[in-house]
């Protein structure tokens, strides 16, 4: 993670993907966040709120939006403000820890 620092956008562009840890390490460094519109990272970026999401195979989009947030600073941080945020609220440890105990609880 303290590369993630040197970058000022973090990007997963898989073609399928299960979760996308690597997003949301990003987000938890204030970075917006540009992802495919594929598996799990559908339901971690929130498009226009804390990043992009944008369709596999499509270079000329993710370039657009990388230059984007680049050009536009002021935005590229309240994208990556409100990343941290989401982060912290759906997926710090302690909030996983509390779901799986109430699902556990549920299925007793």
């Amino acid at each position: 993670m303290p590369y993630i620092e040197l970058f000022d956008v973090g990007c997963l562009i898989s073609h399928y993907e299960g979760f996308g840890n690597a997003l949301v390490e990003y987000m938890l460094k204030r970075k917006p966040v540009i992802g495919t519109n594929v598996g799990g990272i559908k339901d971690i970026i929130d498009d226009g709120e804390n990043g992009f999401l944008i369709p596999p195979q499509n270079a000329v989009l993710l370039s657009e939006k990388i230059i984007y947030l680049l050009q536009n600073s002021s935005i590229a941080k309240e994208m990556g403000e409100n990343g941290y945020q989401k982060a912290i609220r759906e997926y710090d440890m302690n909030v996983w820890v509390e779901k799986i105990i109430k699902l556990y609880q549920s299925v007793l």
